[in-house]
């Protein structure tokens, strides 16, 4: 059936990046995209949302061009970019959010968590097993960290705005 990759999205303060694990956790393909911040006061960055979205489009678009330059043309992907591209980030990320719900049927999938504050000095969304997902969060609340599953996030952060 060949190799199976998750793809994580990493948004950071200076790049977006997208990175390709295999199934032992190992980083097997990344791509990063530089974004560029506005300092309007000292200890503060803004960052245009459009730009951060289509640093991120493309990253994952030239993610999935290294897998391919790897594996052949043939190689299926069950989301593609271009599926995200010009697509509101709240659907957007419904979108991956269903189809990392597919995934891992008997674990309940997979949920995108985003955190506080990075973990490991590196990644600040992580995926948990839908199955693992209530243990996570008390353990986010044992530590004093915020976490949230990243869809529900954003669209309670959208309601609330809208």
């Amino acid at each position: 059936m060949g190799e199976k990759f998750i793809i994580v999205l990493d948004q950071g303060s200076s790049s977006s990046r997208a990175l390709a694990f295999d199934e032992a956790g190992n980083i097997r393909f990344k791509s990063q995209r530089k974004v560029e911040a506005s300092y309007p006061a000292p200890g503060r960055a803004e960052y245009d949302a459009e730009k951060l979205y289509a640093s991120q489009a493309d990253s994952l678009a030239e993610l999935f061009a290294a897998i391919r330059a790897s594996f052949g043309p043939d190689v299926g992907f069950v989301l593609q970019p271009k599926q995200l591209v010009k697509v509101e980030p709240l659907k957007a990320l419904n979108r991956i959010q269903v189809q990392l719900s597919a995934l891992y049927p008997e674990k309940r999938g997979y949920v995108l968590v985003d955190f506080s504050e990075p973990l490991d000095d590196q990644y600040q969304a992580v995926l948990v097993y839908g199955c693992d997902l209530d243990r996570v969060m008390e353990l986010a609340v044992q530590v004093g960290i915020y976490a949230a599953p990243a869809y529900e996030s954003l669209r309670a952060s959208v309601e609330s705005a809208g």
